[in-house]
């Protein structure tokens, strides 16, 4: 039973990576797309006339597609634990250096317009993901790369740092979806009361919003399967430090010294 939940973890910790792969890909292909007529963003290129494309796409390679490889990278790679930390850490510090490039592009772009900063739930949702992305970065550098900490302070410290990796991984979600609400490409108009909204899918909204909307799909489900795969790992990690406290109480108890109870001496 116990090889067949790890297998099923495994796929599914690969299907999860799948999707924030296939979310990244569909991003990329709205803020690429030239046609603003039919809501895409004009396209990425390197000057500063369209910065603000470069922000959805870059925020979702590091908030979504390499956070959940970086999460995952202990559940589906079969490698040595000492590479999976090399992947492990390597997809942290690519999503870390989106993040920084996401914010700048957006930053630079607002202020170019001028328009405001950190005027909705989408900004603050989404500094609030990198603030604790980036404190979570740190940490785990600190207790797992530095090589200045003692091995019982990095197992005490390995249940925090998946839970604040899974909490930082919900804002991210929350801060993407945020953002796909905000954009303008799903906006239509309607002449009579909406009855019947699939009725719009197929000629009213345009290729990007379907793109949008499929993104956003895409992340919602690569997110679930994370959560499904990563929980059970921090489950597991708890139950393993009690079984180490138990034992270590067990090896220091009078008995496991050979040290008769004076009470239960007494007794006998």
């Amino acid at each position: 039973m116990a090889g067949s939940s790890n297998t099923t973890n495994t796929w599914l910790g690969v299907t999860s990576v799948i999707f924030a792969i296939t979310s990244a890909v569909l991003i990329y292909l709205y803020s690429n797309g030239e046609d603003e007529d039919k809501g895409y963003l004009g396209g990425l290129v390197f000057n500063s006339s369209n910065t603000f494309a470069w922000h959805p796409f870059l925020m979702t390679l590091g908030m979504i597609m390499f956070s959940i490889i970086a999460l995952e990278s202990y559940s589906i790679l079969p490698l040595t634990h000492f590479m999976q930390k090399i992947v492990h850490s390597v997809a942290h510090t690519c999503a870390l250096i989106c993040f920084a490039m996401g914010l700048y592009c957006v930053v630079y772009a607002h202020n170019s317009g001028p328009y405001a900063n950190l005027y909705s739930m989408h900004s603050w949702l989404g500094l609030a993901a990198a603030v604790v992305y980036a404190k979570q970065y740190l940490l785990g550098f600190f207790f797992f790369l530095s090589g200045t900490q003692s091995n019982e302070l990095r197992r005490a410290y390995l249940p925090s740092h998946l839970s604040i990796g899974l909490f930082a991984l919900c804002l991210s979600l929350g801060a993407a979806l945020a953002g796909i609400t905000e954009m303008d490409a799903c906006s239509y108009e309607v002449e009579s009361p909406d009855t019947n909204p699939a009725s719009h899918f197929q000629n009213d909204m345009n290729a990007a919003c379907k793109i949008l909307q499929g993104a956003g799909i895409c992340m919602i489900v690569s997110v679930l399967l994370a959560f499904y795969t990563l929980i059970p790992a921090k489950h597991k990690v708890d139950s393993s430090d009690k079984e180490s406290e138990d034992v270590k109480s067990n090896l220091i108890s009078p008995t496991t010294l050979g040290i008769e109870s004076p009470i239960l001496a007494s007794r006998s």
